[in-house]
């Protein structure tokens, strides 16, 4: 493994550890994507102060009871990074104040307030909010059965997006239909339809995406990873939309998980699963992807710098198909 990517799986494991002392095993699958925001912040893991973004947002948790749960981690992690982790919470209450107004309160709401909060202004939170209803409306048209409320984050992030809510649904639905041809009896409609909406970020051709990830995943197997039977799908779906080379996506995925696999948490006896080990790889190579690129902030999570939109929905489609 070069070092570019070591340091930063030092420094994921670093934010792991704190993370697991402050919240003290609550929520513990959402640990590592928050780790690894924390990691590609500039500032040392030491100088952000976890401990006092949570007491601050304890003392604050009347204004916003869905702040409890799950969601806190994440809103902790993002408030942490920000210069100004009070200015940080005061926007995200205001975007979630929109967005009650066309979905039903939940944890899901609140981590697309976050995602709002960290990416755009509150003056854009009403179009984005009565656009991300619809396109919820004809997710829920399309598939009745499995578009539930973890879609929120989904339908409000793709509102943004270039394309007519016709080509959006349209692209995800010859995604859906291509994933499900193929792996038919590997993974669930569920984890397909997730899959399918982390692809419609791309503007890649259907098809052209589609394959980069089956590739991806024939890949991996070489390796003795399964890889998608579960919610990890989205991953690799996240992967497979970045302009590099399948193999090299291949060799850093194997090399980071090979060296996590001799660390903790991963040594322990309640250690993560070989393919939530890779899971956890595909997010430092999303996250090392962004470093390279230059594509976003140094103060990631200010909100007078936002991240770069392309990375940042890719790490809340990965948050969300964990919480499911």
């Amino acid at each position: 493994m070069d070092q570019r990517l070591q340091s930063l799986t030092d420094r994921y494991l670093e934010a792991y550890g704190i993370l697991a002392s402050t919240f003290e095993n609550d929520s513990r699958k959402l640990y590592p994507p928050s780790a690894v925001l924390l990691a590609g912040n500039t500032r040392s893991i030491g100088g952000v102060n976890i401990a006092s973004a949570y007491t601050l947002l304890k003392s604050n948790e009347n204004l916003l009871s869905s702040f409890r749960g799950d969601a806190k981690i994440l809103i902790v992690t993002a408030m942490a990074m920000s210069q100004d982790p009070m200015a940080f919470l005061t926007k995200t209450q205001k975007m979630f104040a929109v967005l009650r107004n066309y979905f039903e309160e939940s944890k899901y709401t609140v981590v697309a307030a976050m995602a709002l909060a960290q990416t755009f202004s509150v003056s854009d939170a009403e179009r984005l909010a009565e656009r991300g209803s619809r396109l919820f409306a004809l997710m829920k048209e399309a598939h009745p059965e499995i578009t539930l409320k973890e879609d929120t984050v989904f339908s409000v992030l793709l509102a943004n997006s270039g394309k007519t809510d016709d080509e959006l649904i349209a692209d995800m639905e010859e995604c859906f239909r291509y994933l499900k041809d193929h792996l038919a009896f590997l993974a669930n409609d569920n984890t397909i339809q997730t899959a399918s909406q982390t692809l419609a970020f791309s503007s890649m051709d259907s098809e052209a995406k589609t394959s980069r990830l089956l590739e991806l995943q024939s890949h991996l197997k070489h390796h003795g990873f399964s890889y998608c039977g579960d919610y990890e799908l989205s991953t690799l779906a996240a992967l497979a939309t970045l302009s590099l080379d399948i193999t090299a996506i291949e060799s850093d995925l194997v090399e980071i998980t090979s060296y996590l696999s001799r660390r903790k948490p991963y040594v322990s006896l309640f250690g993560f699963s070989k393919e939530q080990r890779l899971m956890h790889a595909g997010m430092l190579v999303l996250e090392a992807n962004r470093q390279e690129s230059g594509t976003i902030s140094s103060e990631a999570a200010s909100p007078d710098a936002p991240l770069s939109m392309e990375q940042f929905l890719i790490y809340m489609i990965i948050m969300t198909s964990m919480y499911r």
